[in-house]
């Protein structure tokens, strides 16, 4: 029952989640960063949890990883949900999927904050030539990490549905 309950709870809050994502910066050309925003480090579910802001380092895997980890600018209100001491043990391409395997400090993350701390990753790799969808998995982690599903930048929604109107269809 508890399983059952968790799953519920976890599918609640992703689709709260992905319903309330801000689209900052969609309109802007270049690499973006993904990070939280303070309502996602307060639990407020009524405003957006995710927001991005430039990337003005190298465009590559090694370059977006390294920025995402240094966290967001600091005259920014976005955070960092990775958390401190994570370092990326290694990465590799496969047939569109960016295999991450990050540090033990990695494993400590749960609920909707594994989640949110996944998608920003997703999203600020997935934009990269060649990337369709991200596998992150912990170094030493058991089980629950190596088995871990890949995630694809289209799986969030970056708005809410009850906006649309008919204009958009």
């Amino acid at each position: 029952m508890k399983k059952w309950a968790a799953f519920l709870a976890a599918a609640l809050l992703l689709s709260l989640l992905t319903a309330c994502l801000a689209q900052s910066g969609q309109e802007e050309e270049g690499m973006r960063l993904w990070f939280t925003t303070p309502s996602a480090q307060q639990k407020i579910q009524v405003s957006p949890a995710l927001a991005s802001c430039p990337h003005e380092g190298q465009e590559t895997v090694s370059g977006l990883l390294s920025a995402l980890l240094s966290g967001p600018p600091p005259d920014s209100e976005l955070a960092t949900p990775i958390p401190a001491g994570t370092r990326v043990v290694g990465w590799r391409l496969e047939d569109g999927v960016l295999n991450v395997e990050m540090t033990d400090a990695y494993a400590a993350l749960g609920g909707i904050d594994l989640t949110l701390a996944d998608y920003c990753l997703t999203l600020t790799l997935t934009q990269l030539p060649g990337v369709e969808g991200v596998r992150i998995t912990v170094s030493g982690a058991g089980q629950s990490f190596q088995n871990r599903r890949v995630l694809r930048a289209e799986d969030v929604v970056l708005h809410n549905e009850e906006e649309q109107t008919e204009e958009n269809f």
